[in-house]
């Protein structure tokens, strides 16, 4: 089994709503690579909605 932990500091999700996360598989980057132009997106591995343990949210 794989482990991998991901963590979400930038996302400005202030809020404290759930948030759907998504693994997937792309083709490779390069230096090219940019939000406008994004890598092919070939499978979906897993799904998880994470709930914010930001300050001020009810948890």
């Amino acid at each position: 089994m794989q482990v991998i932990s991901l963590w979400n500091f930038h996302s400005g999700n202030t809020d404290c709503t759930a948030q759907k996360w998504t693994v997937w598989d792309t083709s490779a980057p390069s230096t090219s690579s940019r939000w406008s132009s994004q890598l092919t997106w070939k499978q979906e591995y897993h799904s998880y909605i994470a709930f914010p343990a930001a300050a001020g949210a009810a948890v």
